[in-house]
C-alpha cells in the first residue's frame, strides 16, 4: 500500500473526527484538540511524499512545448535541454534538502504546540524523507536522460544529424 494513501486517509480521518467532536459537542470522546495539528502535520509530510510520487511518475507541472519540439528537429538538443532541466531541479533540491537536515538538527527537541510528543524535528524528517526520495527519483531520470542523450548523439539516422543533410 502507498505510504501516501495512508498519510492521506489519515489527514481525512483526523479532520473528520475533529469536525464532528465540535460540531455535535460529543464529550464522550474527551478533548480532541490534538486532531488539528495532526491533521495539519500528517498534512505536510504527505504532499512531500506525494510529491515523491509525482517525481518517480514524472507527473509534475511542466512546460513540455520547447522541449518537444526540440526533440523532433534536435533529438541531441532535447536530450541536452532535458538534462539541464533535471540538474536545476537537483540544485534546489540539495538546497531544499541540506536546509531541512539543518532544521531536523536544531528542531529536534523542539515542541511545536498541540502534541507532546511530536516535535519540529519530527515533521522536518518527514519533509526530509520527501525530499531524499526526490533526489534519489531525479537521480534515476538523470541517468535515463544521459542514456538518452548517448543513442542521440550516436544515431546515424537521428533527425537534425549533420550526416544526414539536414
Amino acid at each position: 500500500m502507498n505510504v501516501t494513501i495512508v498519510l492521506f486517509a489519515a489527514v481525512v480521518v483526523l479532520a473528520t473526527v475533529q469536525v464532528l467532536v465540535r460540531t455535535l459537542e460529543i464529550d464522550a470522546f474527551g478533548p480532541m484538540a490534538w486532531t488539528e495539528p495532526a491533521a495539519r502535520f500528517t498534512l505536510i509530510v504527505g504532499t512531500y511524499m506525494g510529491a515523491a510520487v509525482a517525481t518517480r511518475n514524472r507527473e509534475h507541472i511542466s512546460i513540455r512545448f520547447l522541449n518537444d519540439r526540440l526533440r523532433r528537429r534536435w533529438p541531441s538538443l532535447g536530450a541536452a535541454l532535458n538534462i539541464a532541466v533535471i540538474l536545476i531541479t537537483l540544485a534546489f533540491l540539495a538546497v531544499a534538502l541540506y536546509g531541512t537536515v539543518q532544521n531536523v538538527a536544531s528542531g529536534w527537541h523542539t515542541s511545536i504546540g498541540g502534541l507532546a510528543s511530536v516535535t519540529a524535528g519530527h515533521v522536518y524528517l518527514g519533509i526530509g524523507v520527501g525530499l531524499t526520495l526526490m533526489v534519489l527519483y531525479e537521480l534515476g531520470w538523470l541517468w535515463s536522460a544521459l542514456v538518452n542523450l548517448s543513442s542521440a548523439l550516436g544515431s546515424p539516422n537521428a533527425p537534425g544529424n549533420p550526416e544526414e543533410g539536414n
